[in-house]
């Protein structure tokens, strides 16, 4: 996309865990979100992760992707 700047922001578990208390998707593994800006926008795909303090750090973001409901939720109902 010409004109358009593609930022990384890590993407892991802080809450998941694995039964060996191992994060389903740990900080070293090294998995991304995005944040795109384009037409003075800027849009931001978590990727798969909890709340981080790197996402917490993002300022002047229009919109926010968050995948939810995947098998891994918290909520089983």
């Amino acid at each position: 996309m010409a004109g358009a700047l593609i930022e990384t922001l890590p993407a892991y578990n802080v809450n998941k865990f694995r039964e060996s208390d191992q994060p389903f998707h740990p900080k070293e593994v090294g998995q991304v979100g995005y944040v795109l800006t384009f037409g003075g926008q800027r849009i931001y795909h978590t990727g798969d992760s909890d709340p981080t303090d790197e996402m917490r750090s993002l300022q002047n973001i229009d919109v926010m992707l968050t995948p939810v409901s995947g098998p891994y939720r918290n909520d089983r109902s």
